[in-house]
């Protein structure tokens, strides 16, 4: 009840805003087990804001997402259930690597044209839409200088061996799920929309390799892409910030770092306390 009361007060104001991503867990999302993400119009903002509060959610900082000024962070408990909700609202659509997103969708009136209601009582993003968004967001992720920085180890051994390190159960279970519900003219309709016939053609390509589990010829073809100007709208011509990128990942670890660290020193104080 918690969480619908939230939605109905949403739809009740007219408020736009539309799960833009993940919605094969949209009931898990819903029952507070899964982040809820949702991109809503920014002239309703305030609106949104407002309609949190009012339902006893607060604004909580992400370590990964205090940077962007887009994204914030809520977090609302349902005493019915005893569980927290998190909901990740998106202003704009920024898509990257956790510590480096910077390439800006600019397809966001059709998003919330298209967008679909589904039988849980929220709108959905147009599946072919969600589809573009899933590769286009991996392909950025797997901008080699990142893994070489990051995750070196489980690059050697998508290049060794054809391994799925890079590519987690929940990827492609996501991507099993789209695209099995993308209708091909819909979905190339799209893509001719906003990119061009070669872009269509690096989209059709990594779908074919994920599709049949080729992770080495997705590197492979991630790898390639960032060289070739021809892919430039996709993101892969403005190099990223890898300083700011090296900088945001180190901090993010330090934090992570000392919050297990500084409960055991001060247990240790207590306990020293009281032999005193």
């Amino acid at each position: 009840m918690y969480i619908s009361q939230l939605f109905a007060d949403i739809h009740s104001q007219n408020i736009q805003y539309v799960h833009w991503k993940s919605n094969l867990f949209i009931k898990d999302a819903l029952r507070g087990i899964d982040d809820l993400d949702l991109l809503v119009n920014k002239r309703d903002r305030e609106r949104i804001y407002r309609v949190l509060k009012n339902h006893g959610f607060v604004r909580v900082i992400s370590s990964k997402d205090s940077w962007q000024s887009s994204i914030v962070n809520y977090l609302g408990f349902d005493r019915d259930s005893g569980k927290l909700h998190h909901i990740h609202l998106h202003f704009e659509l920024s898509v990257g690597h956790d510590f480096d997103k910077y390439y800006k969708c600019k397809f966001l009136d059709e998003i919330f044209a298209t967008r679909r209601w589904c039988e849980e009582g929220v709108y959905l993003i147009d599946p072919n839409i969600e589809y573009v968004l899933l590769l286009l967001r991996y392909s950025l992720k797997l901008y080699l200088p990142y893994l070489l920085i990051q995750n070196i180890f489980k690059v050697v051994n998508v290049v060794l061996f054809n391994s799925d390190l890079l590519f987690s159960n929940r990827f492609i279970s996501e991507f099993d799920y789209l695209y099995n519900k993308v209708e091909k003219d819909d979905l190339e309709g799209f893509i001719k929309r906003y990119y061009s016939e070669d872009c269509l053609d690096y989209f059709a390509k990594f779908g074919d390799f994920i599709k049949k589990r080729e992770f080495r010829k997705i590197l492979l073809h991630v790898f390639l892409g960032t060289l070739r100007d021809k892919y430039g709208e996709l993101g892969f011509k403005k190099a990223p910030n890898l300083y700011k990128y090296s900088e945001r990942l180190l901090a993010n670890k330090m934090k992570q770092l000392f919050s297990n660290i500084m409960p055991n020193i001060s247990n240790s104080k207590r306990f020293v306390g009281r032999g005193k």
